[in-house]
């Protein structure tokens, strides 16, 4: 969502997958889908830490899919307390 309101560098991103125990490749793949659905660049591998980490190209669609996947994580939290 952040990358949607204001520009998500690499340093960003990388300290925020740090905090969450996430890797760059997982993102990575992560953004290849979203490049193949045309909502996203593919991954900025060559630029530095102040560079955008990738380009929304389809902000309607990005969205839909950022709250795709926030009910996806919620129902995973929600069907785990019922276990």
């Amino acid at each position: 969502m952040r990358a949607l309101r204001e520009k998500l560098t690499k340093q960003n991103l990388l300290e925020a997958l740090n905090r969450l125990g996430i890797s760059e490749e997982e993102i990575k793949a992560a953004l290849e889908i979203t490049y193949e659905q045309g909502i996203t660049s593919k991954y900025n591998e060559a630029g530095g830490p102040d560079s955008p980490a990738f380009i929304i190209l389809d902000e309607t669609k990005a969205i839909e899919e950022v709250k795709r996947t926030i009910d996806f994580i919620e129902n995973m939290i929600l069907h785990a307390k019922e276990e």
